[in-house]
C-alpha cells in the first residue's frame, strides 16, 4: 500500500480550503455552523462515524479520516479503485471497492495500515454496500455475476450463448482469526465463487484467511434486473439480527430478515422500472422507516422518490417535499430523519410524511454520531453541522 509521507501530508492539507456556511434555519431547530472539508476532484461515498473519529473513502482510492472531530485530517492512498463502502467495529475499518476487481480492504483503527483480505478478480462482483456486524465482523450487499450457459440453437444442440447478469446477493463476514495468525492481517488474492450450481439458494460457508463467510442465496429477489446501488453505501442496513435491504432497477424492493437472513419479507416499492432508478437508502428505528431513492441519472424528478412507514415496514407511503433524487438518510430521533443527495439535503420532522430542503449543496452519504453532529460527504467533500431535535 502506498502511504503518503507526513510533509506531503500537511503540503496537502495546507492546499485545501475550508469553506463555511449555514443552512437554512428549518422554523422549528437552529443549526449551527456547516464546516467542509474540500477534496479536490474527487467524489466520497462512504463515510462512517464514531464520537470524533470520521473515516471516509473516495472515488479515487483516498482513504481520509480525523480523530479529532475534523480539526485536523489525515490522509492514505489505498488503491486506485473507486472505494465505495466501509465498515467500522471497535477495533477494525473495513473498505470495499465498487468491483472488477471487488477487493474488501481491513485495517486496525489504532494502527492504520490497510491489506486486502477479500480479492474478486475479474467482473464478478460490485459490492454495493457493507455494514459492521455489531462484532469484528461484517455484511456485505452486492451484485453476483450469475451465469447461464444452457441457452441451445434449436436445429442442433451447441451451445450459442452465454448469458451473464448480476443478481443481488449478501454476504456475512465473521471474523475468526486461526492461531497461526497470531493477529496479524491477511494479504489474500484469488476467485472466490460462492454459487451452488446444483441448488442456487443454499447458503454455502467458505474459510477465507480468518474470515468465515457465508453466502445468502435465499434472497426473494428477480434473477434478472434486479439491484442495488453503490451511491453512498446505504441500500444495506444491519441492526443484531435485524437486515433491511433496498433494491433497483427494473425491480425494486424492500427486502428485510428479523432472523439474521434465514427468513425473508419482502415489499414492492413503486419505482420507475428504469437501470439507473430505484431505493437507494434506507434507515428504520423500530416502526419507524424511510425509504430514498428516484433516479440518479435525472436527479431532478420529484415523484416517488421517497417513502415512509410507521408500521416497521409493512406498509410504506409516498412522501411530500422532496425536490428530486435522494442517496442516503439517516434517523436523527423523535421522529426526524434527514437524507441528502445531489439535489441538497432535506429533513423531516413528523417520521417521514414532509420534507424540507434545507440545503442545496450535493451530498452522496450522510452519518449521525452520538454527539448529536451531523456528518455528510460527497462532491462537496466533507460536512459537519449540529441540530438539536426537541
Amino acid at each position: 500500500m502506498k502511504r503518503l509521507f507526513p510533509f506531503l501530508v500537511v503540503v496537502v492539507l495546507l492546499a485545501i480550503p475550508t469553506f463555511i456556511f449555514i443552512f437554512r434555519t428549518p422554523s422549528t431547530s437552529p443549526w449551527e455552523v456547516l464546516r467542509v472539508l474540500k477534496i479536490h476532484e474527487d467524489n466520497i461515498r462512504a463515510l462512517a462515524v464514531d464520537g470524533d473519529n470520521v473515516y471516509a473513502a473516495s472515488n479515487k482510492g483516498q482513504f481520509i479520516y480525523s480523530n479529532d472531530g475534523g480539526e485536523t485530517w489525515a490522509f492514505e492512498f489505498i488503491d486506485s479503485l473507486e472505494l465505495r463502502s466501509i465498515a467500522v467495529n471497535e477495533e477494525f475499518i473495513y473498505l470495499a471497492t465498487a468491483g472488477d476487481p471487488a477487493i474488501i480492504y481491513q485495517s486496525k483503527r489504532d494502527h492504520i495500515d490497510f491489506v486486502p483480505v477479500f480479492h474478486q478478480t475479474g467482473s464478478g462482483w460490485f459490492i454495493d454496500a457493507m455494514k459492521p456486524d455489531g462484532e469484528k465482523g461484517f455484511w456485505v450487499f452486492g451484485d453476483n455475476r450469475y451465469q447461464i450457459d444452457s441457452i441451445y440453437s434449436t436445429q442442433e444442440p451447441v451451445l450459442i450463448a452465454v448469458d451473464t447478469f448480476r443478481i443481488p446477493t449478501l454476504l456475512h463476514f465473521t471474523y475468526q482469526p486461526s492461531d497461526s495468525s497470531n493477529g496479524s492481517l491477511k494479504n489474500l488474492y484469488g476467485d472466490f465463487y460462492f454459487q451452488n450450481n446444483s441448488n442456487p439458494k443454499v447458503s454455502k460457508v467458505q474459510q477465507i484467511g480468518d474470515f468465515s463467510v457465508q453466502a445468502f442465496w435465499n434472497l426473494p429477489i428477480h434473477l434478472k434486473g434486479e439491484h442495488g446501488y453503490a451511491a453512498g453505501n446505504a441500500c444495506l442496513q444491519v441492526d443484531g439480527d435485524r437486515i433491511d435491504i433496498v433494491t433497483g432497477g427494473q425491480f425494486s424492493n424492500w427486502i428485510s430478515s428479523t432472523d439474521a437472513g434465514k427468513n425473508w419479507a419482502v415489499l414492492p416499492l413503486p419505482y420507475a422500472k428504469r437501470n439507473s432508478s430505484g431505493a437507494f437508502g434506507i434507515a428504520l428505528s423500530e416502526n419507524k422507516g424511510v425509504i430514498v431513492g428516484g433516479d440518479y441519472a435525472a436527479d431532478t424528478l420529484s415523484e416517488n422518490t421517497t417513502f415512509y412507514t410507521r408500521t416497521g415496514g409493512e406498509n410504506w407511503f409516498p412522501a411530500k417535499g422532496v425536490n428530486g433524487y435522494l442517496s442516503d438518510v439517516v434517523y436523527l430521533g423523535e421522529g426526524a430523519f434527514m437524507a441528502t443527495g445531489t439535489q441538497g439535503t432535506c429533513w423531516t420532522l413528523n417520521s417521514g410524511q414532509t420534507w424540507e430542503f434545507i440545503n442545496d449543496r450535493s451530498f452522496n452519504t450522510l452519518e449521525i454520531n452520538v454527539n448529536g453532529d451531523i456528518w455528510l460527504a460527497g462532491e462537496s467533500g466533507i460536512g459537519r453541522a449540529k441540530v438539536k431535535v426537541n
